[in-house]
């Protein structure tokens, strides 16, 4: 978008209007807006916007490649980003709070970057503290263990662990690992296979599904 269009965008007449729609969706307690983002940092992610109570507003960011499977048989996406963006002490949210949070949520947007070593998204003025940093303040013992290992596949540092096998495994490699489909499916037909690992992304170190952290039956791969 170019700047002439974004400054159009958000004139004041334009804002209120966007903000008198978003106002109208908010007609329960708690609201979940799924933002149509498809990927950030080449990263595919789910970019929402929750407003609780009518009176507070957050944003999250999750992994859409990454994720895993919770005792109780739920999927869970790997947060990457999460920041309170506007919140009441009393009362609901009104007009003029609401163009506040667009503005706000705007701003945050626009000045993201990702960190490599949490895999986490963090804001441009966070000040990040790298590898370089926490090697000048750990001595290399042998009786010390760093939370900090190399990726498996980039071989990068990260502390993204996978719960399959606790090897380290960073966001973006992680993101980029492919769905594996059985000997007779594609992805065309994925969700009605018989076969529990159809669809999974398979870990790089111990082969198990990421998902379910089972045993992958490789002869159906074959």
């Amino acid at each position: 978008m170019s700047n002439t269009n974004q400054e159009e965008m958000f004139n004041d007449n334009n804002i209120k209007k966007q903000a008198e729609i978003l106002s109208s969706l908010i007609i329960n307690d708690n609201v979940k807006i799924t933002l149509p983002i498809k990927s950030m940092f080449g990263i595919r992610t789910y970019v929402s916007l929750f407003i609780r109570n009518k009176n507070n507003a957050c944003i999250t960011i999750k992994a859409g490649n990454c994720m895993s499977m919770d005792s109780d048989g739920n999927i869970e996406f790997e947060q990457i980003f999460c920041k309170n963006l506007i919140q009441l002490k009393n009362g609901i949210l009104k007009l003029n709070d609401i163009i506040e949070l667009i503005k706000i949520l705007n701003e945050t947007l626009k000045n993201l970057k990702f960190d490599k070593l949490t895999g986490k998204i963090v804001e441009l003025d966070n000040q990040n503290l790298d590898i370089d940093f926490w090697n000048c303040l750990m001595p290399k013992c042998d009786y010390i263990e760093s939370v900090f290992e190399e990726c498996c596949v980039c071989y990068e540092k990260t502390e993204t662990e996978l719960k399959c096998c606790k090897k380290k495994l960073c966001i973006q490699c992680w993101d980029k690992l492919k769905l594996r489909y059985c000997n007779e499916c594609d992805e065309k037909n994925n969700g009605n296979c018989e076969n529990v690992w159809c669809g999974y992304r398979a870990c790089p170190c111990c082969r198990k599904s990421i998902e379910s952290q089972e045993v992958i039956d490789e002869e159906l791969f074959d």
